[in-house]
């Protein structure tokens, strides 16, 4: 009989790397478990292409004050689907995570990024996440990272208390499959970027230099949305810059190899 296994991230309703990482090893993952996956938030745009699991529940958690009544929802569900083990992915969800396992199931938390510049800075409520962090943490959990500066960032930040071990992420088949050997046909060099557009991923740098290098023929063009897509835009347009803003796209694997 298969052991079953929960995943929970934040939402599904957009693509990121968070969530292409945890989509994408599912499948194979089913050969040997049953696989059941959890969202605070509603909304699934994996759900027509990829196996998003033999069950599939959302907590509607509205807001962070109801971290512990998602917990409690989270707690249920893990109960009656006698699951093995639980892996989270993004800050919220490993928290929910966190208050809902008990010491009776393995609990893995996956981290995206350096905490101390993203979850512990630039917002009002930042103040409290570290102290959550450290909290609700516990020798227990495994940490996965993927690479080792955000590890040894958790490890200043909270301090390890378990285990830990560098995963680094995975590049999909799809983009080997789609590989050219890249040929410029003409004067013109375009650039391509690609992530959801929010002040973490600071597109802000590549509009500066554009703005320094608006004397060359180059271009770029940005896959991705986000809250910073307007504000992002009219930057753009104030400066004159040969830069598109493309929207999503769900085959970034097609559109790199143009």
């Amino acid at each position: 009989m298969k052991k079953t296994v929960l995943y929970i991230i934040d939402s599904l309703a957009a693509i990121g790397g968070a969530e292409v990482m945890m989509i994408s090893p599912l499948k194979e993952i089913h050969h040997k478990y049953n696989i059941i996956v959890v969202t605070l938030y509603p909304g699934n745009v994996f759900e027509k292409n990829n196996f998003t699991g033999d069950k599939q529940y959302c907590l509607h958690m509205t807001s962070r004050s109801e971290v512990f009544s998602a917990a409690k929802k989270l707690r249920k569900i893990i109960k009656e689907n006698e699951v093995t083990f639980v892996h989270s992915f993004l800050y919220w969800s490993i928290v929910v995570a966190r208050l809902a396992v008990s010491k009776k199931t393995n609990h893995i938390f996956s981290l995206a990024s350096m905490v101390t510049e993203h979850i512990y800075q630039h917002k009002w409520y930042s103040g409290y996440t570290q102290l959550i962090d450290k909290i609700t943490y516990n020798k227990r959990q495994v940490v996965i990272s993927p690479t080792e500066e955000v590890l040894k960032d958790f490890d200043s930040s909270i301090g390890i208390k378990g285990k830990a071990k560098v995963l680094y992420n995975f590049v999909l088949d799809d983009f080997f499959t789609n590989q050219i050997e890249y040929q410029q046909h003409d004067d013109q060099l375009r650039f391509v970027a690609v992530g959801n557009i929010k002040e973490v991923k600071n597109y802000q740098v590549i509009i500066d230099a554009f703005q320094l290098l608006s004397h060359l023929p180059i271009s770029l063009d940005i896959y991705g949305f986000g809250n910073l897509s307007e504000h992002q835009q009219e930057k753009i347009r104030a400066n004159n810059l040969d830069i598109k803003q493309m929207g999503c796209n769900h085959k970034i694997d097609e559109v790199l190899s143009q």
